[in-house]
C-alpha cells in the first residue's frame, strides 16, 4: 500500500469510529472505480461526493479496506450497489459540518508554479462542502 493510501484508510477509519457521517469526494475517472453507471463514464460528473456511516438509516454492513482500495455496499436511490473505491480515487474525506477534513491534491499540482498551485487549491476549495479546506497534500515528487 502506498503511504498516501494508508493515510486515507487511517483517516477514514478514525472518522467512522467517531460515529459521524463521513463524506468522500471521488475522482470518477480513476481506473478500478466501481460505482453505479450514472456516476461513472464519459457523461458522469468528474467528481462525486459520497456519504458513508455506521449510524445512517441504511448503515454500511460490509465495509472492507484493503491495501489498494475500499470495498463497501452503498445505497443509491434505495438500491444497494457493491462499490470498489481505489484509494487513488479518493480526493477528500471529511465529516458532516466540516469540523474535520483532509484533502489530497493531485501529484501534478505539486509540480506546477506556486501561483498555479494556489489557483488549483482555490478551485478545489470552491468544490468542497462548506467548512472544508485544503489542509493536506499528496506526497512530494
Amino acid at each position: 500500500m502506498s503511504k498516501v493510501g494508508a493515510l486515507k484508510q487511517i483517516v477514514l477509519n478514525a472518522m467512522l469510529e467517531g460515529g459521524e457521517s463521513v463524506f468522500m469526494q471521488l475522482d470518477t475517472h480513476r481506473r478500478g472505480l466501481e460505482l453505479p453507471s450514472h456516476l461513472r463514464g464519459p457523461d458522469a460528473p468528474r467528481e462525486v461526493l459520497l456519504e458513508l456511516g455506521i449510524n445512517l438509516a441504511t448503515p454500511m454492513r460490509d465495509f472492507k479496506g484493503t491495501d489498494d482500495r475500499l470495498e463497501v455496499t452503498l445505497i443509491f436511490n434505495f438500491v444497494p450497489f457493491p462499490c470498489v473505491i481505489p484509494w487513488a480515487a479518493v480526493l477528500a474525506i471529511g465529516v458532516r459540518g466540516g469540523a474535520k477534513a483532509f484533502v489530497w491534491l493531485e501529484p501534478e499540482t505539486a509540480r506546477v508554479p506556486k501561483s498555479e498551485a494556489a489557483a488549483d487549491a482555490e478551485q478545489t476549495r470552491r468544490t468542497l462542502p462548506p467548512g472544508w479546506d485544503v489542509i493536506a497534500g499528496s506526497k512530494k515528487s
